[in-house]
């Protein structure tokens, strides 16, 4: 279908395929376009009720462009190209044989630009999200340096690394302070067995990590 509007001329395109392409003179437009569903449909749609007007237009070996408010459809098939036309206004208004295929190729650009809307509102609403990631970020270090925990980028997953890393870092502070917990009976050294401090401090639970007698007393 071409169609003559006010700065030049608007293109639409479809195949059985399920392909449809929109292409505006004054530059741009859409390509393809079958890797979405509801392109798919509209593409066929149009190319089935094409099929229907197909037998009442003319061969054709020429494709001068419309006029201004005026649509020119082609019809592509292998016994040759065939056209016919209708006044713009017709169309819109219904009063036409080929509007049903006007409203149709209309289709093709409405689920364009629905797609486009579409984009745009998830793009916007990404760097909404970006935004709002990157205060929140900003308020937990207020410097900007976030040093080996930059690569986590969400807010409530640095919050629990951080909360993780000062607990296991306090367990692991008691179980230093009491180290004679870890001594090898055998050992005149009396050196710290560090054997199973990381497993210790990954367990809450652990009775190395409960408060002794002493610490009690000292507490009272």
């Amino acid at each position: 279908m071409d169609w003559g509007v006010t700065e030049g001329t608007a293109t639409v395109v479809a195949f059985s395929d399920g392909s449809a392409s929109v292409y505006l003179s004054s530059g741009g437009g859409f390509i393809g376009g079958s890797s979405h569903e509801s392109i798919r449909k509209a593409a066929q749609n149009m190319v089935t009720i094409a099929a229907d007007f197909q037998p009442s237009a003319i061969a054709t070996t020429t494709y001068p462009l419309p006029r201004h408010a005026q649509v020119i459809f082609y019809f592509l098939t292998d016994a040759g190209i065939f056209t016919a036309n209708a006044p713009q206004e017709e169309l819109s208004s219904h009063r036409h044989p080929l509007s049903k295929l006007g409203d149709a190729a209309q289709n093709v650009i409405t689920q364009y630009r629905l797609i486009k809307k579409w984009n745009e509102e998830v793009k916007l609403e990404n760097s909404s999200l970006e935004d709002r990631r990157t205060e929140t970020l900003g308020a937990l270090s207020p410097d900007g340096r976030l040093g080996d925990l930059i690569s986590i980028n969400n807010a409530s997953m640095l919050i629990w690394a951080r909360r993780q890393a000062m607990l296991h870092h306090a367990y692991l502070l008691m179980i230093l302070k009491r180290r004679e917990r870890w001594h090898l009976a055998s050992s005149p050294q009396k050196q710290p067995m560090l054997t199973g401090v990381l497993s210790t401090t990954l367990a809450t639970n652990s009775t190395a990590c409960l408060p002794t007698e002493e610490d009690k007393s000292s507490r009272s």
